[in-house]
């Protein structure tokens, strides 16, 4: 019976108070709103970028030709058919690949347009597309802090519920794992040889 108690002190001893466990618990809650914003202030700020470019594009064509029209509303189109869900951040990384992919894909179109315009000088000098390219340096300046924003937010997110909850280790591959081989009979040629 002493040793029962002994091992029920111990393991209580190594639970959590309940004052760590409100802490924990209150952490992640915050760190999960806190990732959430930036995750919807990110989204708001791809879309907004989306929505400049399609804003804006009859008054390039004229200037940039078909191809980089054509690689702007191909990427536009993508862009907006990719949206995730803003309220909250995804769980599944494949949602995040898909925007990446998708985000790239517009950014190179960008790059595009923003190379052709280097050599025309009409487009240059539009009043209109000076607007656009100093609008989508702010949209692109706050994309990347904001994107860097989230990263950290879900860092901080991702140690808070590790923190919580601490990973255990556990065996890679139970499956693969065989019993060893084992042999009674000690040099007898049959178990039946042995004396009763």
């Amino acid at each position: 019976m002493l040793f029962v108690t002994s091992l029920t002190v111990l393991c209580v001893a190594q639970l959590p108070s309940s004052q760590e466990t409100a802490r924990d618990l209150t952490a992640i809650t915050t760190s999960a709103a806190t990732m959430d914003q930036k995750w919807a202030a990110l989204c708001g700020l791809y879309q907004r970028r989306t929505a400049l470019i399609k804003a804006n594009l009859d008054l390039f064509v004229p200037y940039i030709g078909n191809e980089i029209a054509s690689e702007l509303r191909a990427g536009v189109r993508t862009s907006e058919s990719t949206q995730p869900n803003a309220t909250r951040a995804p769980v599944d990384a494949l949602v995040l690949e898909v925007l990446s992919r998708s985000q790239a894909s517009l950014s190179h179109a960008i790059s595009n347009l923003l190379g052709a315009s280097q050599s025309t000088s009409n487009l240059r000098s539009n009043k209109a597309f000076q607007t656009f390219q100093s609008e989508l340096a702010e949209i692109e300046a706050s994309i990347s802090s904001t994107r860097t924003a989230f990263i950290e937010a879900v860092r901080k997110y991702n140690s808070a519920v590790q923190t919580a909850f601490p990973l255990r280790p556990f065996f890679a591959d139970v499956a693969q794992e065989k019993a060893p081989s084992v042999n009674f009979n000690f040099g007898n040629a049959s178990p039946s040889a042995t004396p009763h």
